[in-house]
């Protein structure tokens, strides 16, 4: 129980974090074209889940590194990419819709617990769209997720922050 109300107490910190890198106006966990998004709109759960095969289903790139820009020195991270992400991200050239990205949280200290899930998936039109899981496969929805394209607006590459390779 304790376990669970600190995952949760975590969860709602790591949103806050976020929420201090700004404010957006396109829909919530939406981006485009390197301007900052919109609108706060709400979540919308069922179309912002994560499938939970995604070790299975995508490729494992990189080691395990420091996640800085979620909740710093609290995460490790693997990430993990659809084929379409991995090539463009290999070749370092534009990632082309349907390209998916997830990032796995493990906690640094301690019993290694689970953390939350987040991916971006590039859409038709070329925009990002992000979702957050907790460690208990429950999808996050509000305020928090709008920040995440406001802080990946600045990352080097299409909303793409280096990874270890």
């Amino acid at each position: 129980m304790l376990a669970r109300t600190a995952r949760s107490c975590l969860v709602a910190v790591s949103l806050a974090a976020l929420a201090a890198c700004g404010s957006t106006s396109r829909p919530v966990g939406t981006s485009t074209g390197g301007e900052a998004p919109a609108t706060v709109a709400a979540v919308d759960a069922g179309t912002a889940r994560v499938s939970l095969d995604f070790r299975t289903r995508l490729k494992k790139v990189g080691d395990r590194f420091e996640s800085k820009g979620h909740a710093p020195g609290r995460w490790d991270a693997d990430v993990y990419m659809n084929p379409a992400a991995e090539q463009a991200w290999s070749t370092d050239s534009p990632f082309a819709a349907g390209a998916e990205v997830v990032m796995e949280h493990v906690e640094r200290q301690g019993e290694k617990g689970a953390g939350p899930v987040m991916t971006m998936k590039k859409s038709e039109g070329g925009a990002w769209t992000f979702s957050v899981v907790s460690a208990r496969g429950e999808t996050v929805a509000g305020r928090g997720l709008e920040n995440c394209a406001a802080c990946h607006k600045d990352a080097p590459r299409d909303y793409m922050f280096n990874v270890a390779r």
